[in-house]
């Protein structure tokens, strides 16, 4: 059970947008780095030269593996957080004065700070005298 009694609620959406973004932009980044730095250490060769192509190393391998396993744990943590976000949960609305309560349907993502959007559509506020209780089913 999450209890949310007037504390700031970051919007995951926009956090998770973000950190993809960075992740691009940093892969860019080092992508033109390396390209620029290898395309100056290339010489000149009169003659064209048959080179046998050695197997790639165990660093190389490693690397892959790495970056592979690195995508995959990335796509599953965004998975889940979009599993996790688009659940329906109950709000519990509950007047601090007297007690009362009133429970709402709602998606995970659709909480916000002092608000709510119920599955039918209702936008619902919450006074400052009211918390809310999110109950996973």
């Amino acid at each position: 059970m999450f209890i949310y009694s007037g504390g700031w609620i970051f919007n995951k959406a926009a956090s998770m947008l973000i950190k993809i973004l960075f992740t691009v932009l940093v892969v860019i980044v080092v992508l033109l780095f390396v390209k620029s730095r290898s395309s100056g250490r290339v010489a000149p060769r009169a003659e064209p030269v048959t080179v046998e192509k050695a197997p790639p190393s165990d660093l190389r391998i490693a690397a892959y593996i790495f970056i592979g396993l690195m995508m995959s744990v990335t796509v599953g943590i965004l998975l889940l957080e979009w599993y996790n976000g688009s659940r329906e949960v109950v709000i519990r609305v509950i007047d601090t004065r007297s007690g009362d309560y009133v429970d709402y349907q709602a998606r995970r993502d659709d909480v916000a700070r002092g608000s709510f959007t119920t599955v039918d559509g209702r936008k619902v506020y919450i006074a400052d005298v009211e918390r809310i209780e999110l109950i996973d089913e």
